[in-house]
């Protein structure tokens, strides 16, 4: 679940801390494969994406945006 995605790694590394307090202890932040692309946040990774959507809402809710689930190849 891509919690937030940020312009400046200071911003990232906020929305990072807060899910880790909030509980998500596998919080990490996504390096950008290009200068130009935003540095995301993950909150949380599933093998099924059942369980992915059992938990977005309390992300979106966390973050203050609209959490996505997004399929690593």
């Amino acid at each position: 679940i891509i919690a937030g995605s940020f312009a400046k790694r200071g911003n990232a590394l906020r929305l990072q801390r807060k899910l880790r307090r909030a509980g998500f202890s596998d919080a990490y932040i996504i390096k950008p494969a290009r200068p130009t692309e935003l540095i995301k946040v993950a909150a949380f990774g599933a093998p099924e994406r059942e369980e992915a959507a059992e938990r977005l809402a309390s992300v979106s809710r966390l973050a203050g945006t609209q959490a996505c689930i997004v399929k690593l190849p």
